[in-house]
C-alpha cells in the first residue's frame, strides 16, 4: 500500500469463456474515506499468478508491481496514472525460470532491486532492474534456499548498498542476513558471509523489511517459533549493514503470521500489523488455525510495545494484513472470508496518543 493515496494489489480469480485463471488487481482509495474507491483493474498478464502477494512500491507518480507466475517466471509491471485516479499497464517477463514461495521488491538508485528463489536448482538470485524492469545485472548463490527480502540502505557515487535477508528453509533456525554491495560502473555484486540476525531456537521465517531513512536503520519483523513450536511475531532493528542491534517479542505464542511494518514519523515510532490467533489461547496445528484476527501495535524504536490493538472484527480467518500511516491515522487492508468468499477488507484505526 501507499499513503498519498492508497494503492493496494492483490491476485484474484477471473473467468473467460467460463475458464478460470488468476489475474493481478490494484485498486486506489482516497485514505480519509471508507467507502470511495476507483474501480480495481485487470494488470494484462499472459500467465496465472500463484502468489497471494503483490510486491508493490512507488516510483515517483508510477507504481511497480513484481510477482512471480503458476511455474514459470518472475513478472515485472510499471503502471502508470490512467487519468481516473488509479493506474493502468502490462506486465512482462523478467527470468523464465521456476521460481518457487516469494519474490520480492524495493526501490534502488535509477531502478529496483528485485530478489526471487529459483526452485529448479535450489538457487537465490537477486538482481538490478532499470526502471523499466528489465534486467541491468544479476547475482545468483546456490544452495540457499527459502524465501528473501532485500532492502536498499544507501548510495555512495555508484556504489549501492543492500541487505538481503532471507530464512534457512533447509535447517529450519535463525534468519540470515547478506550485505551486499553493486558497483554501477562494472555492474558487479559483492556479497558478504551470511550472519545470523535472530536468537532463535526455532524456525524464523515469513519476515519483513523496512529502511528508514531517517534514523538510518533496518527496521525488522518475522515469526518464530522457538517457544514449543508456537509461531509468535517478533520485532527487531538491524544496523545500515545488517547486522542485528536488537529482537523483542510482540505478540504472544499462537499462530501468528503475516507481520507487516510502517513508520510513523510524526510519533518517531513503528507500527505492526500481523494476523493472531493467541487470543484462543491455544497453540493451533496446520489444520486448526482458521480463526485469526488482525492486530495493530505501536512499537518504538527501542522496541518498547506501547499499545496493541485488535483491527478486525470477524470471527473467522483473517491473513495478509498491510499498513500505512495516512499523517493522522493508520490505514490497513487484509483478507478475511466474512462474506463466504475471500474479501479484501479496508478500515482506518487511531491509537491512543
Amino acid at each position: 500500500m501507499s499513503a498519498e493515496q492508497l494503492v493496494y494489489a492483490w491476485t484474484d480469480t477471473a473467468f473467460e469463456d467460463d475458464d478460470a485463471m488468476t489475474v493481478v488487481r490494484v485498486g486506489c482509495r482516497e485514505p480519509g474515506f471508507l467507502d470511495a474507491s476507483a474501480d480495481p483493474f485487470d494488470v494484462e498478464t499472459t500467465t496465472p499468478v500463484n502468489e497471494p502477494a503483490v510486491h508493490a512500491v512507488r516510483d515517483g507518480d508510477d507504481l511497480a508491481l513484481l510477482f512471480h507466475g503458476n511455474n514459470d517466471g518472475v513478472h515485472f509491471a510499471r503502471l502508470t496514472d490512467d487519468g481516473d485516479g488509479c493506474f493502468d499497464g502490462e506486465a512482462h517477463t523478467i527470468e523464465d525460470s521456476r521460481p518457487w514461495l516469494s519474490a520480492d521488491l524495493a526501490t534502488a538508485p535509477d531502478g529496483f532491486v528485485a530478489s526471487w528463489w529459483d526452485q529448479n536448482d535450489s538457487t537465490s538470485v537477486f538482481a538490478m532492474l532499470d526502471r523499466d524492469g528489465d534486467v541491468r545485472a544479476q547475482h545468483e548463490l546456490a544452495d540457499v534456499g527459502g524465501r528473501g527480502w532485500v532492502a536498499h540502505t544507501g548510495s555512495d557515487d555508484d556504489l549501492t548498498r543492500l541487505v538481503w535477508v532471507y530464512e534457512d528453509y533447509n535447517e529450519r533456525a535463525a534468519l540470515q542476513a547478506r550485505r551486499i554491495l553493486f558497483d554501477g560502473d562494472s555492474d558487479a555484486f559483492d556479497v558478504s558471509e551470511p550472519e545470523a540476525i535472530t536468537e532463535s531456537s526455532g524456525h524464523a521465517f515469513d519476515a519483513t523489511l523496512l529502511w528508514n531513512e531517517a534514523r538510518g536503520e533496518l527496521a525488522a519483523a518475522w515469526v518464530d517459533t522457538r517457544d514449543d513450536d508456537c509461531a509468535a511475531v517478533f520485532f527487531g532493528r538491524l544496523d545500515g549493514d545488517g547486522g542485528s542491534l536488537f529482537e523483542v517479542r510482540v505478540s504472544a505464542p499462537g499462530g501468528a503470521r503475516s507481520p507487516a511494518l510502517t513508520w510513523v514519523p510524526e510519533r518517531e515510532e513503528y507500527a505492526l500489523v500481523w494476523a493472531d490467533a493467541a487470543h484462543l489461547d491455544a497453540c493451533p496445528g496446520a489444520d486448526d488455525d482458521q480463526v485469526t484476527d488482525i492486530r495493530l501495535a505501536r512499537i518504538s524504536p527501542e522496541g518498547a510495545v506501547l499499545e496493541t490493538i485488535r483491527v478486525s472484527d470477524f470471527e473467522g480467518e483473517s491473513r495478509s494484513p498491510q499498513v500505512v500511516w495516512t499523517g493522522s491515522e493508520y490505514a490497513l487492508v487484509w483478507f478475511d472470508w466474512r462474506d463466504g468468499f475471500q474479501g479484501i477488507h479496508y478500515t482506518l484505526a487511531r491509537c491512543a496518543e
